[in-house]
């Protein structure tokens, strides 16, 4: 039964330990990293105050600060921090890491590796590499397995003891790798090329319904101009002072007829006096039923209800545009069109639209055993679907502390939630170089 070491000391041997390993440079070592070392559990798990560190002193080398337990700290920060994008030296890959902004992009001296990245300083709690090479056999689990070859060789090189690995099968999101660029591309122009010549049948039609708009309103100012100077003519004319006529001829007086011929009063007949009559009454006029009338009377007309005034707001009619105004919105409107006709760019293909992709899983665990201490880690490698004639595998290692449930904890959070969304560069366009650090 081995030793367990104390923390102090812990500390410093497995800097020594991690400070070795970072000298390679592969995932291989880190894979040996991700299923190598760590120290001695605990007999017990530690408690919530053990794990507990002041905020000011949480550093990036540092990222467990000042807590009595700081590999637990740590790790317990990888388990609830929230999820954040990093991305390699290439402006290429972006891998997800919780608690991000501690993580720090490093390089693995003596192994080339496409990106390496590590939680904390002297010692480490967790390390994370990416390896990207040609390859004739392009599939995920050949991938896989190669580079499960080359960590089980450096194991061996560096006597750290491996556990047995569990392999099994996972799926990722797929990415721009995964599409057909001419294809699409060849697609997409057909598609803008239909959207334009839609597009240039619905303004020719809009064209041809404003020339019949303006001829319409030619015809009415016509209309209307026409109109205007009828009245005119109209009103010239009423003013005009009237033609004088001739008088009328004066007859002689000889010509006019005679006066009646006077009889005397005395053979005119008596009359009787008539008794003047009384006048007629006037017409009555019929009265509108009143409120309290409920129907008409016989004889009388029904009155219809005038119905209420309804006013509308009268809006202000706008000013008349200036020449410079029509001629600066009529450009505004060509210039519009213009950038309505261009073809636009491909966009970016959503992962919805690209479907999953096989992400063969490995999941093991090692420990590099000294006569004083032994140092325990956690790991897992993945490979994903990757550009054509290539090979595209991710690693993982996170450091044993009190707690083993905690470490694995943390190792399924990173197969669940931050392997599987793993993706090239939204920008890239075509296969990038294969190139190592």
């Amino acid at each position: 039964m081995l030793p367990a070491c104390p923390r102090a000391g812990e500390a410093r041997y497995v800097g020594r330990v991690i400070g070795l390993l970072s000298k390679a440079r592969t995932l291989g070592l880190a894979s040996a990293l991700v299923l190598a070392t760590g120290c001695a559990a605990a007999p017990t798990p530690s408690t919530p105050a053990e794990r507990a560190a002041t905020p000011d002193t949480i550093t990036k080398d540092n990222p467990g600060g000042d807590a009595e337990n700081p590999v637990d700290a740590a790790l317990t920060r990888l388990l609830e921090e929230p999820l954040g994008r990093q991305i390699d030296k290439f402006k290429t890959l972006q891998p997800v890491f919780s608690d991000n902004k501690n993580w720090k992009r490093i390089r693995f001296f003596g192994y080339p590796t496409r990106a390496g990245f590590r939680y904390g300083k002297d010692p480490n709690y967790a390390a994370a590499v990416l390896l990207y090479w040609e390859a004739e056999d392009d599939a995920p689990t050949s991938c896989i397995e190669a580079v499960a070859v080359k960590a089980e060789r450096i194991a061996e090189a560096f006597d750290l003891e491996m556990d047995d690995l569990q392999r099994e099968m996972r799926d990722h999101r797929r990415g721009v790798e995964a599409v057909d660029w001419p294809a699409y591309e060849a697609e997409w122009k057909a598609k803008e090329a239909e959207r334009i010549e839609k597009l240039r049948e619905q303004l020719k039609k809009a064209e041809e319904r404003r020339e019949q708009l303006r001829k319409r309103r030619e015809e009415y100012l016509a209309r209307r101009e026409a109109l205007r100077q009828k009245q005119l003519q109209a009103q010239a004319q009423a003013n005009q002072p009237e033609a004088t006529q001739p008088a009328a001829e004066t007859q002689p007086a000889a010509e006019t007829q005679p006066a009646a011929e006077t009889q005397p009063a005395a053979e005119t007949a008596p009359k009787t006096a008539t008794p003047p009559k009384a006048p007629e009454p006037a017409p009555s006029v019929p009265k509108p039923p009143g409120p309290a009338a409920t129907s008409a009377q016989p004889g009388q007309p029904v009155m219809s209800k005038v119905p209420l005034l309804r006013f509308t707001r009268m809006r202000a009619r706008p000013a008349p545009r200036t020449p410079e105004q029509i001629a600066a919105a009529e450009k505004a409107r060509e210039e519009r069109i213009a950038r309505m006709l261009e073809e636009r760019p491909a966009p970016r293909p959503h992962y919805k639209t690209l479907g999953r992709g096989d992400m063969p899983t490995i999941v093991g665990s090692g420990a590099f055993a000294t006569l004083f201490n032994r140092n325990r880690y956690l790991g897992a490698l993945v490979a994903y679907d990757s550009w054509p004639g290539t090979c595209l595998v991710q690693g993982f290692a996170v450091r044993v502390g009190s707690d083993e449930a905690l470490a694995q904890q943390v190792l399924q959070r990173w197969l669940d939630e931050m392997a599987p969304i793993l993706q090239w560069h939204l920008d890239l366009r075509e296969q990038p170089e294969v190139k190592n650090r």
